[in-house]
């Protein structure tokens, strides 16, 4: 928690994944891992967690354009029921890329089985 006792934007991002996976829920978690030098706005390690139905649910790379490509593009990742794989966003933005050199990695999040 903050000094004001808010929850911080990595708690929020906790229990939302928390809250996703006891509701038996399967999301994607994105993490930037690589920008290019001066990308306004985006910073390494940001998070993002999309629902399966490709609903940004909580976190942010750092921008609202680079997240809806992201949150669209994990409608498919999770479709391949691979567990994790990174994407330069080359590989599912439109040109042109203004997000060349970015490279995500998506990795998929589902409740224990029972």
């Amino acid at each position: 928690m903050d000094i004001k006792g808010e929850l911080t934007p990595r708690e929020n991002l906790a229990g939302a994944i928390a809250r996703l996976l006891d509701d038996g829920e399967i999301a994607a978690i994105v993490t930037l891992l690589e920008s290019p030098p001066g990308a306004a706005g985006v910073a390494v390690g940001a998070k993002l967690l999309v629902e399966e139905t490709g609903t940004p649910r909580a976190g942010s790379l750092g921008d609202a354009t680079l997240d809806a490509h992201a949150a669209a593009h994990a409608v498919v990742f999770l479709a391949s029921c691979v567990e994790a794989r990174t994407f330069k966003t080359e590989e599912f933005t439109p040109p042109p890329d203004v997000w060349s050199g970015v490279r995500l990695l998506f990795e998929r999040l589902a409740p224990e089985p029972r």
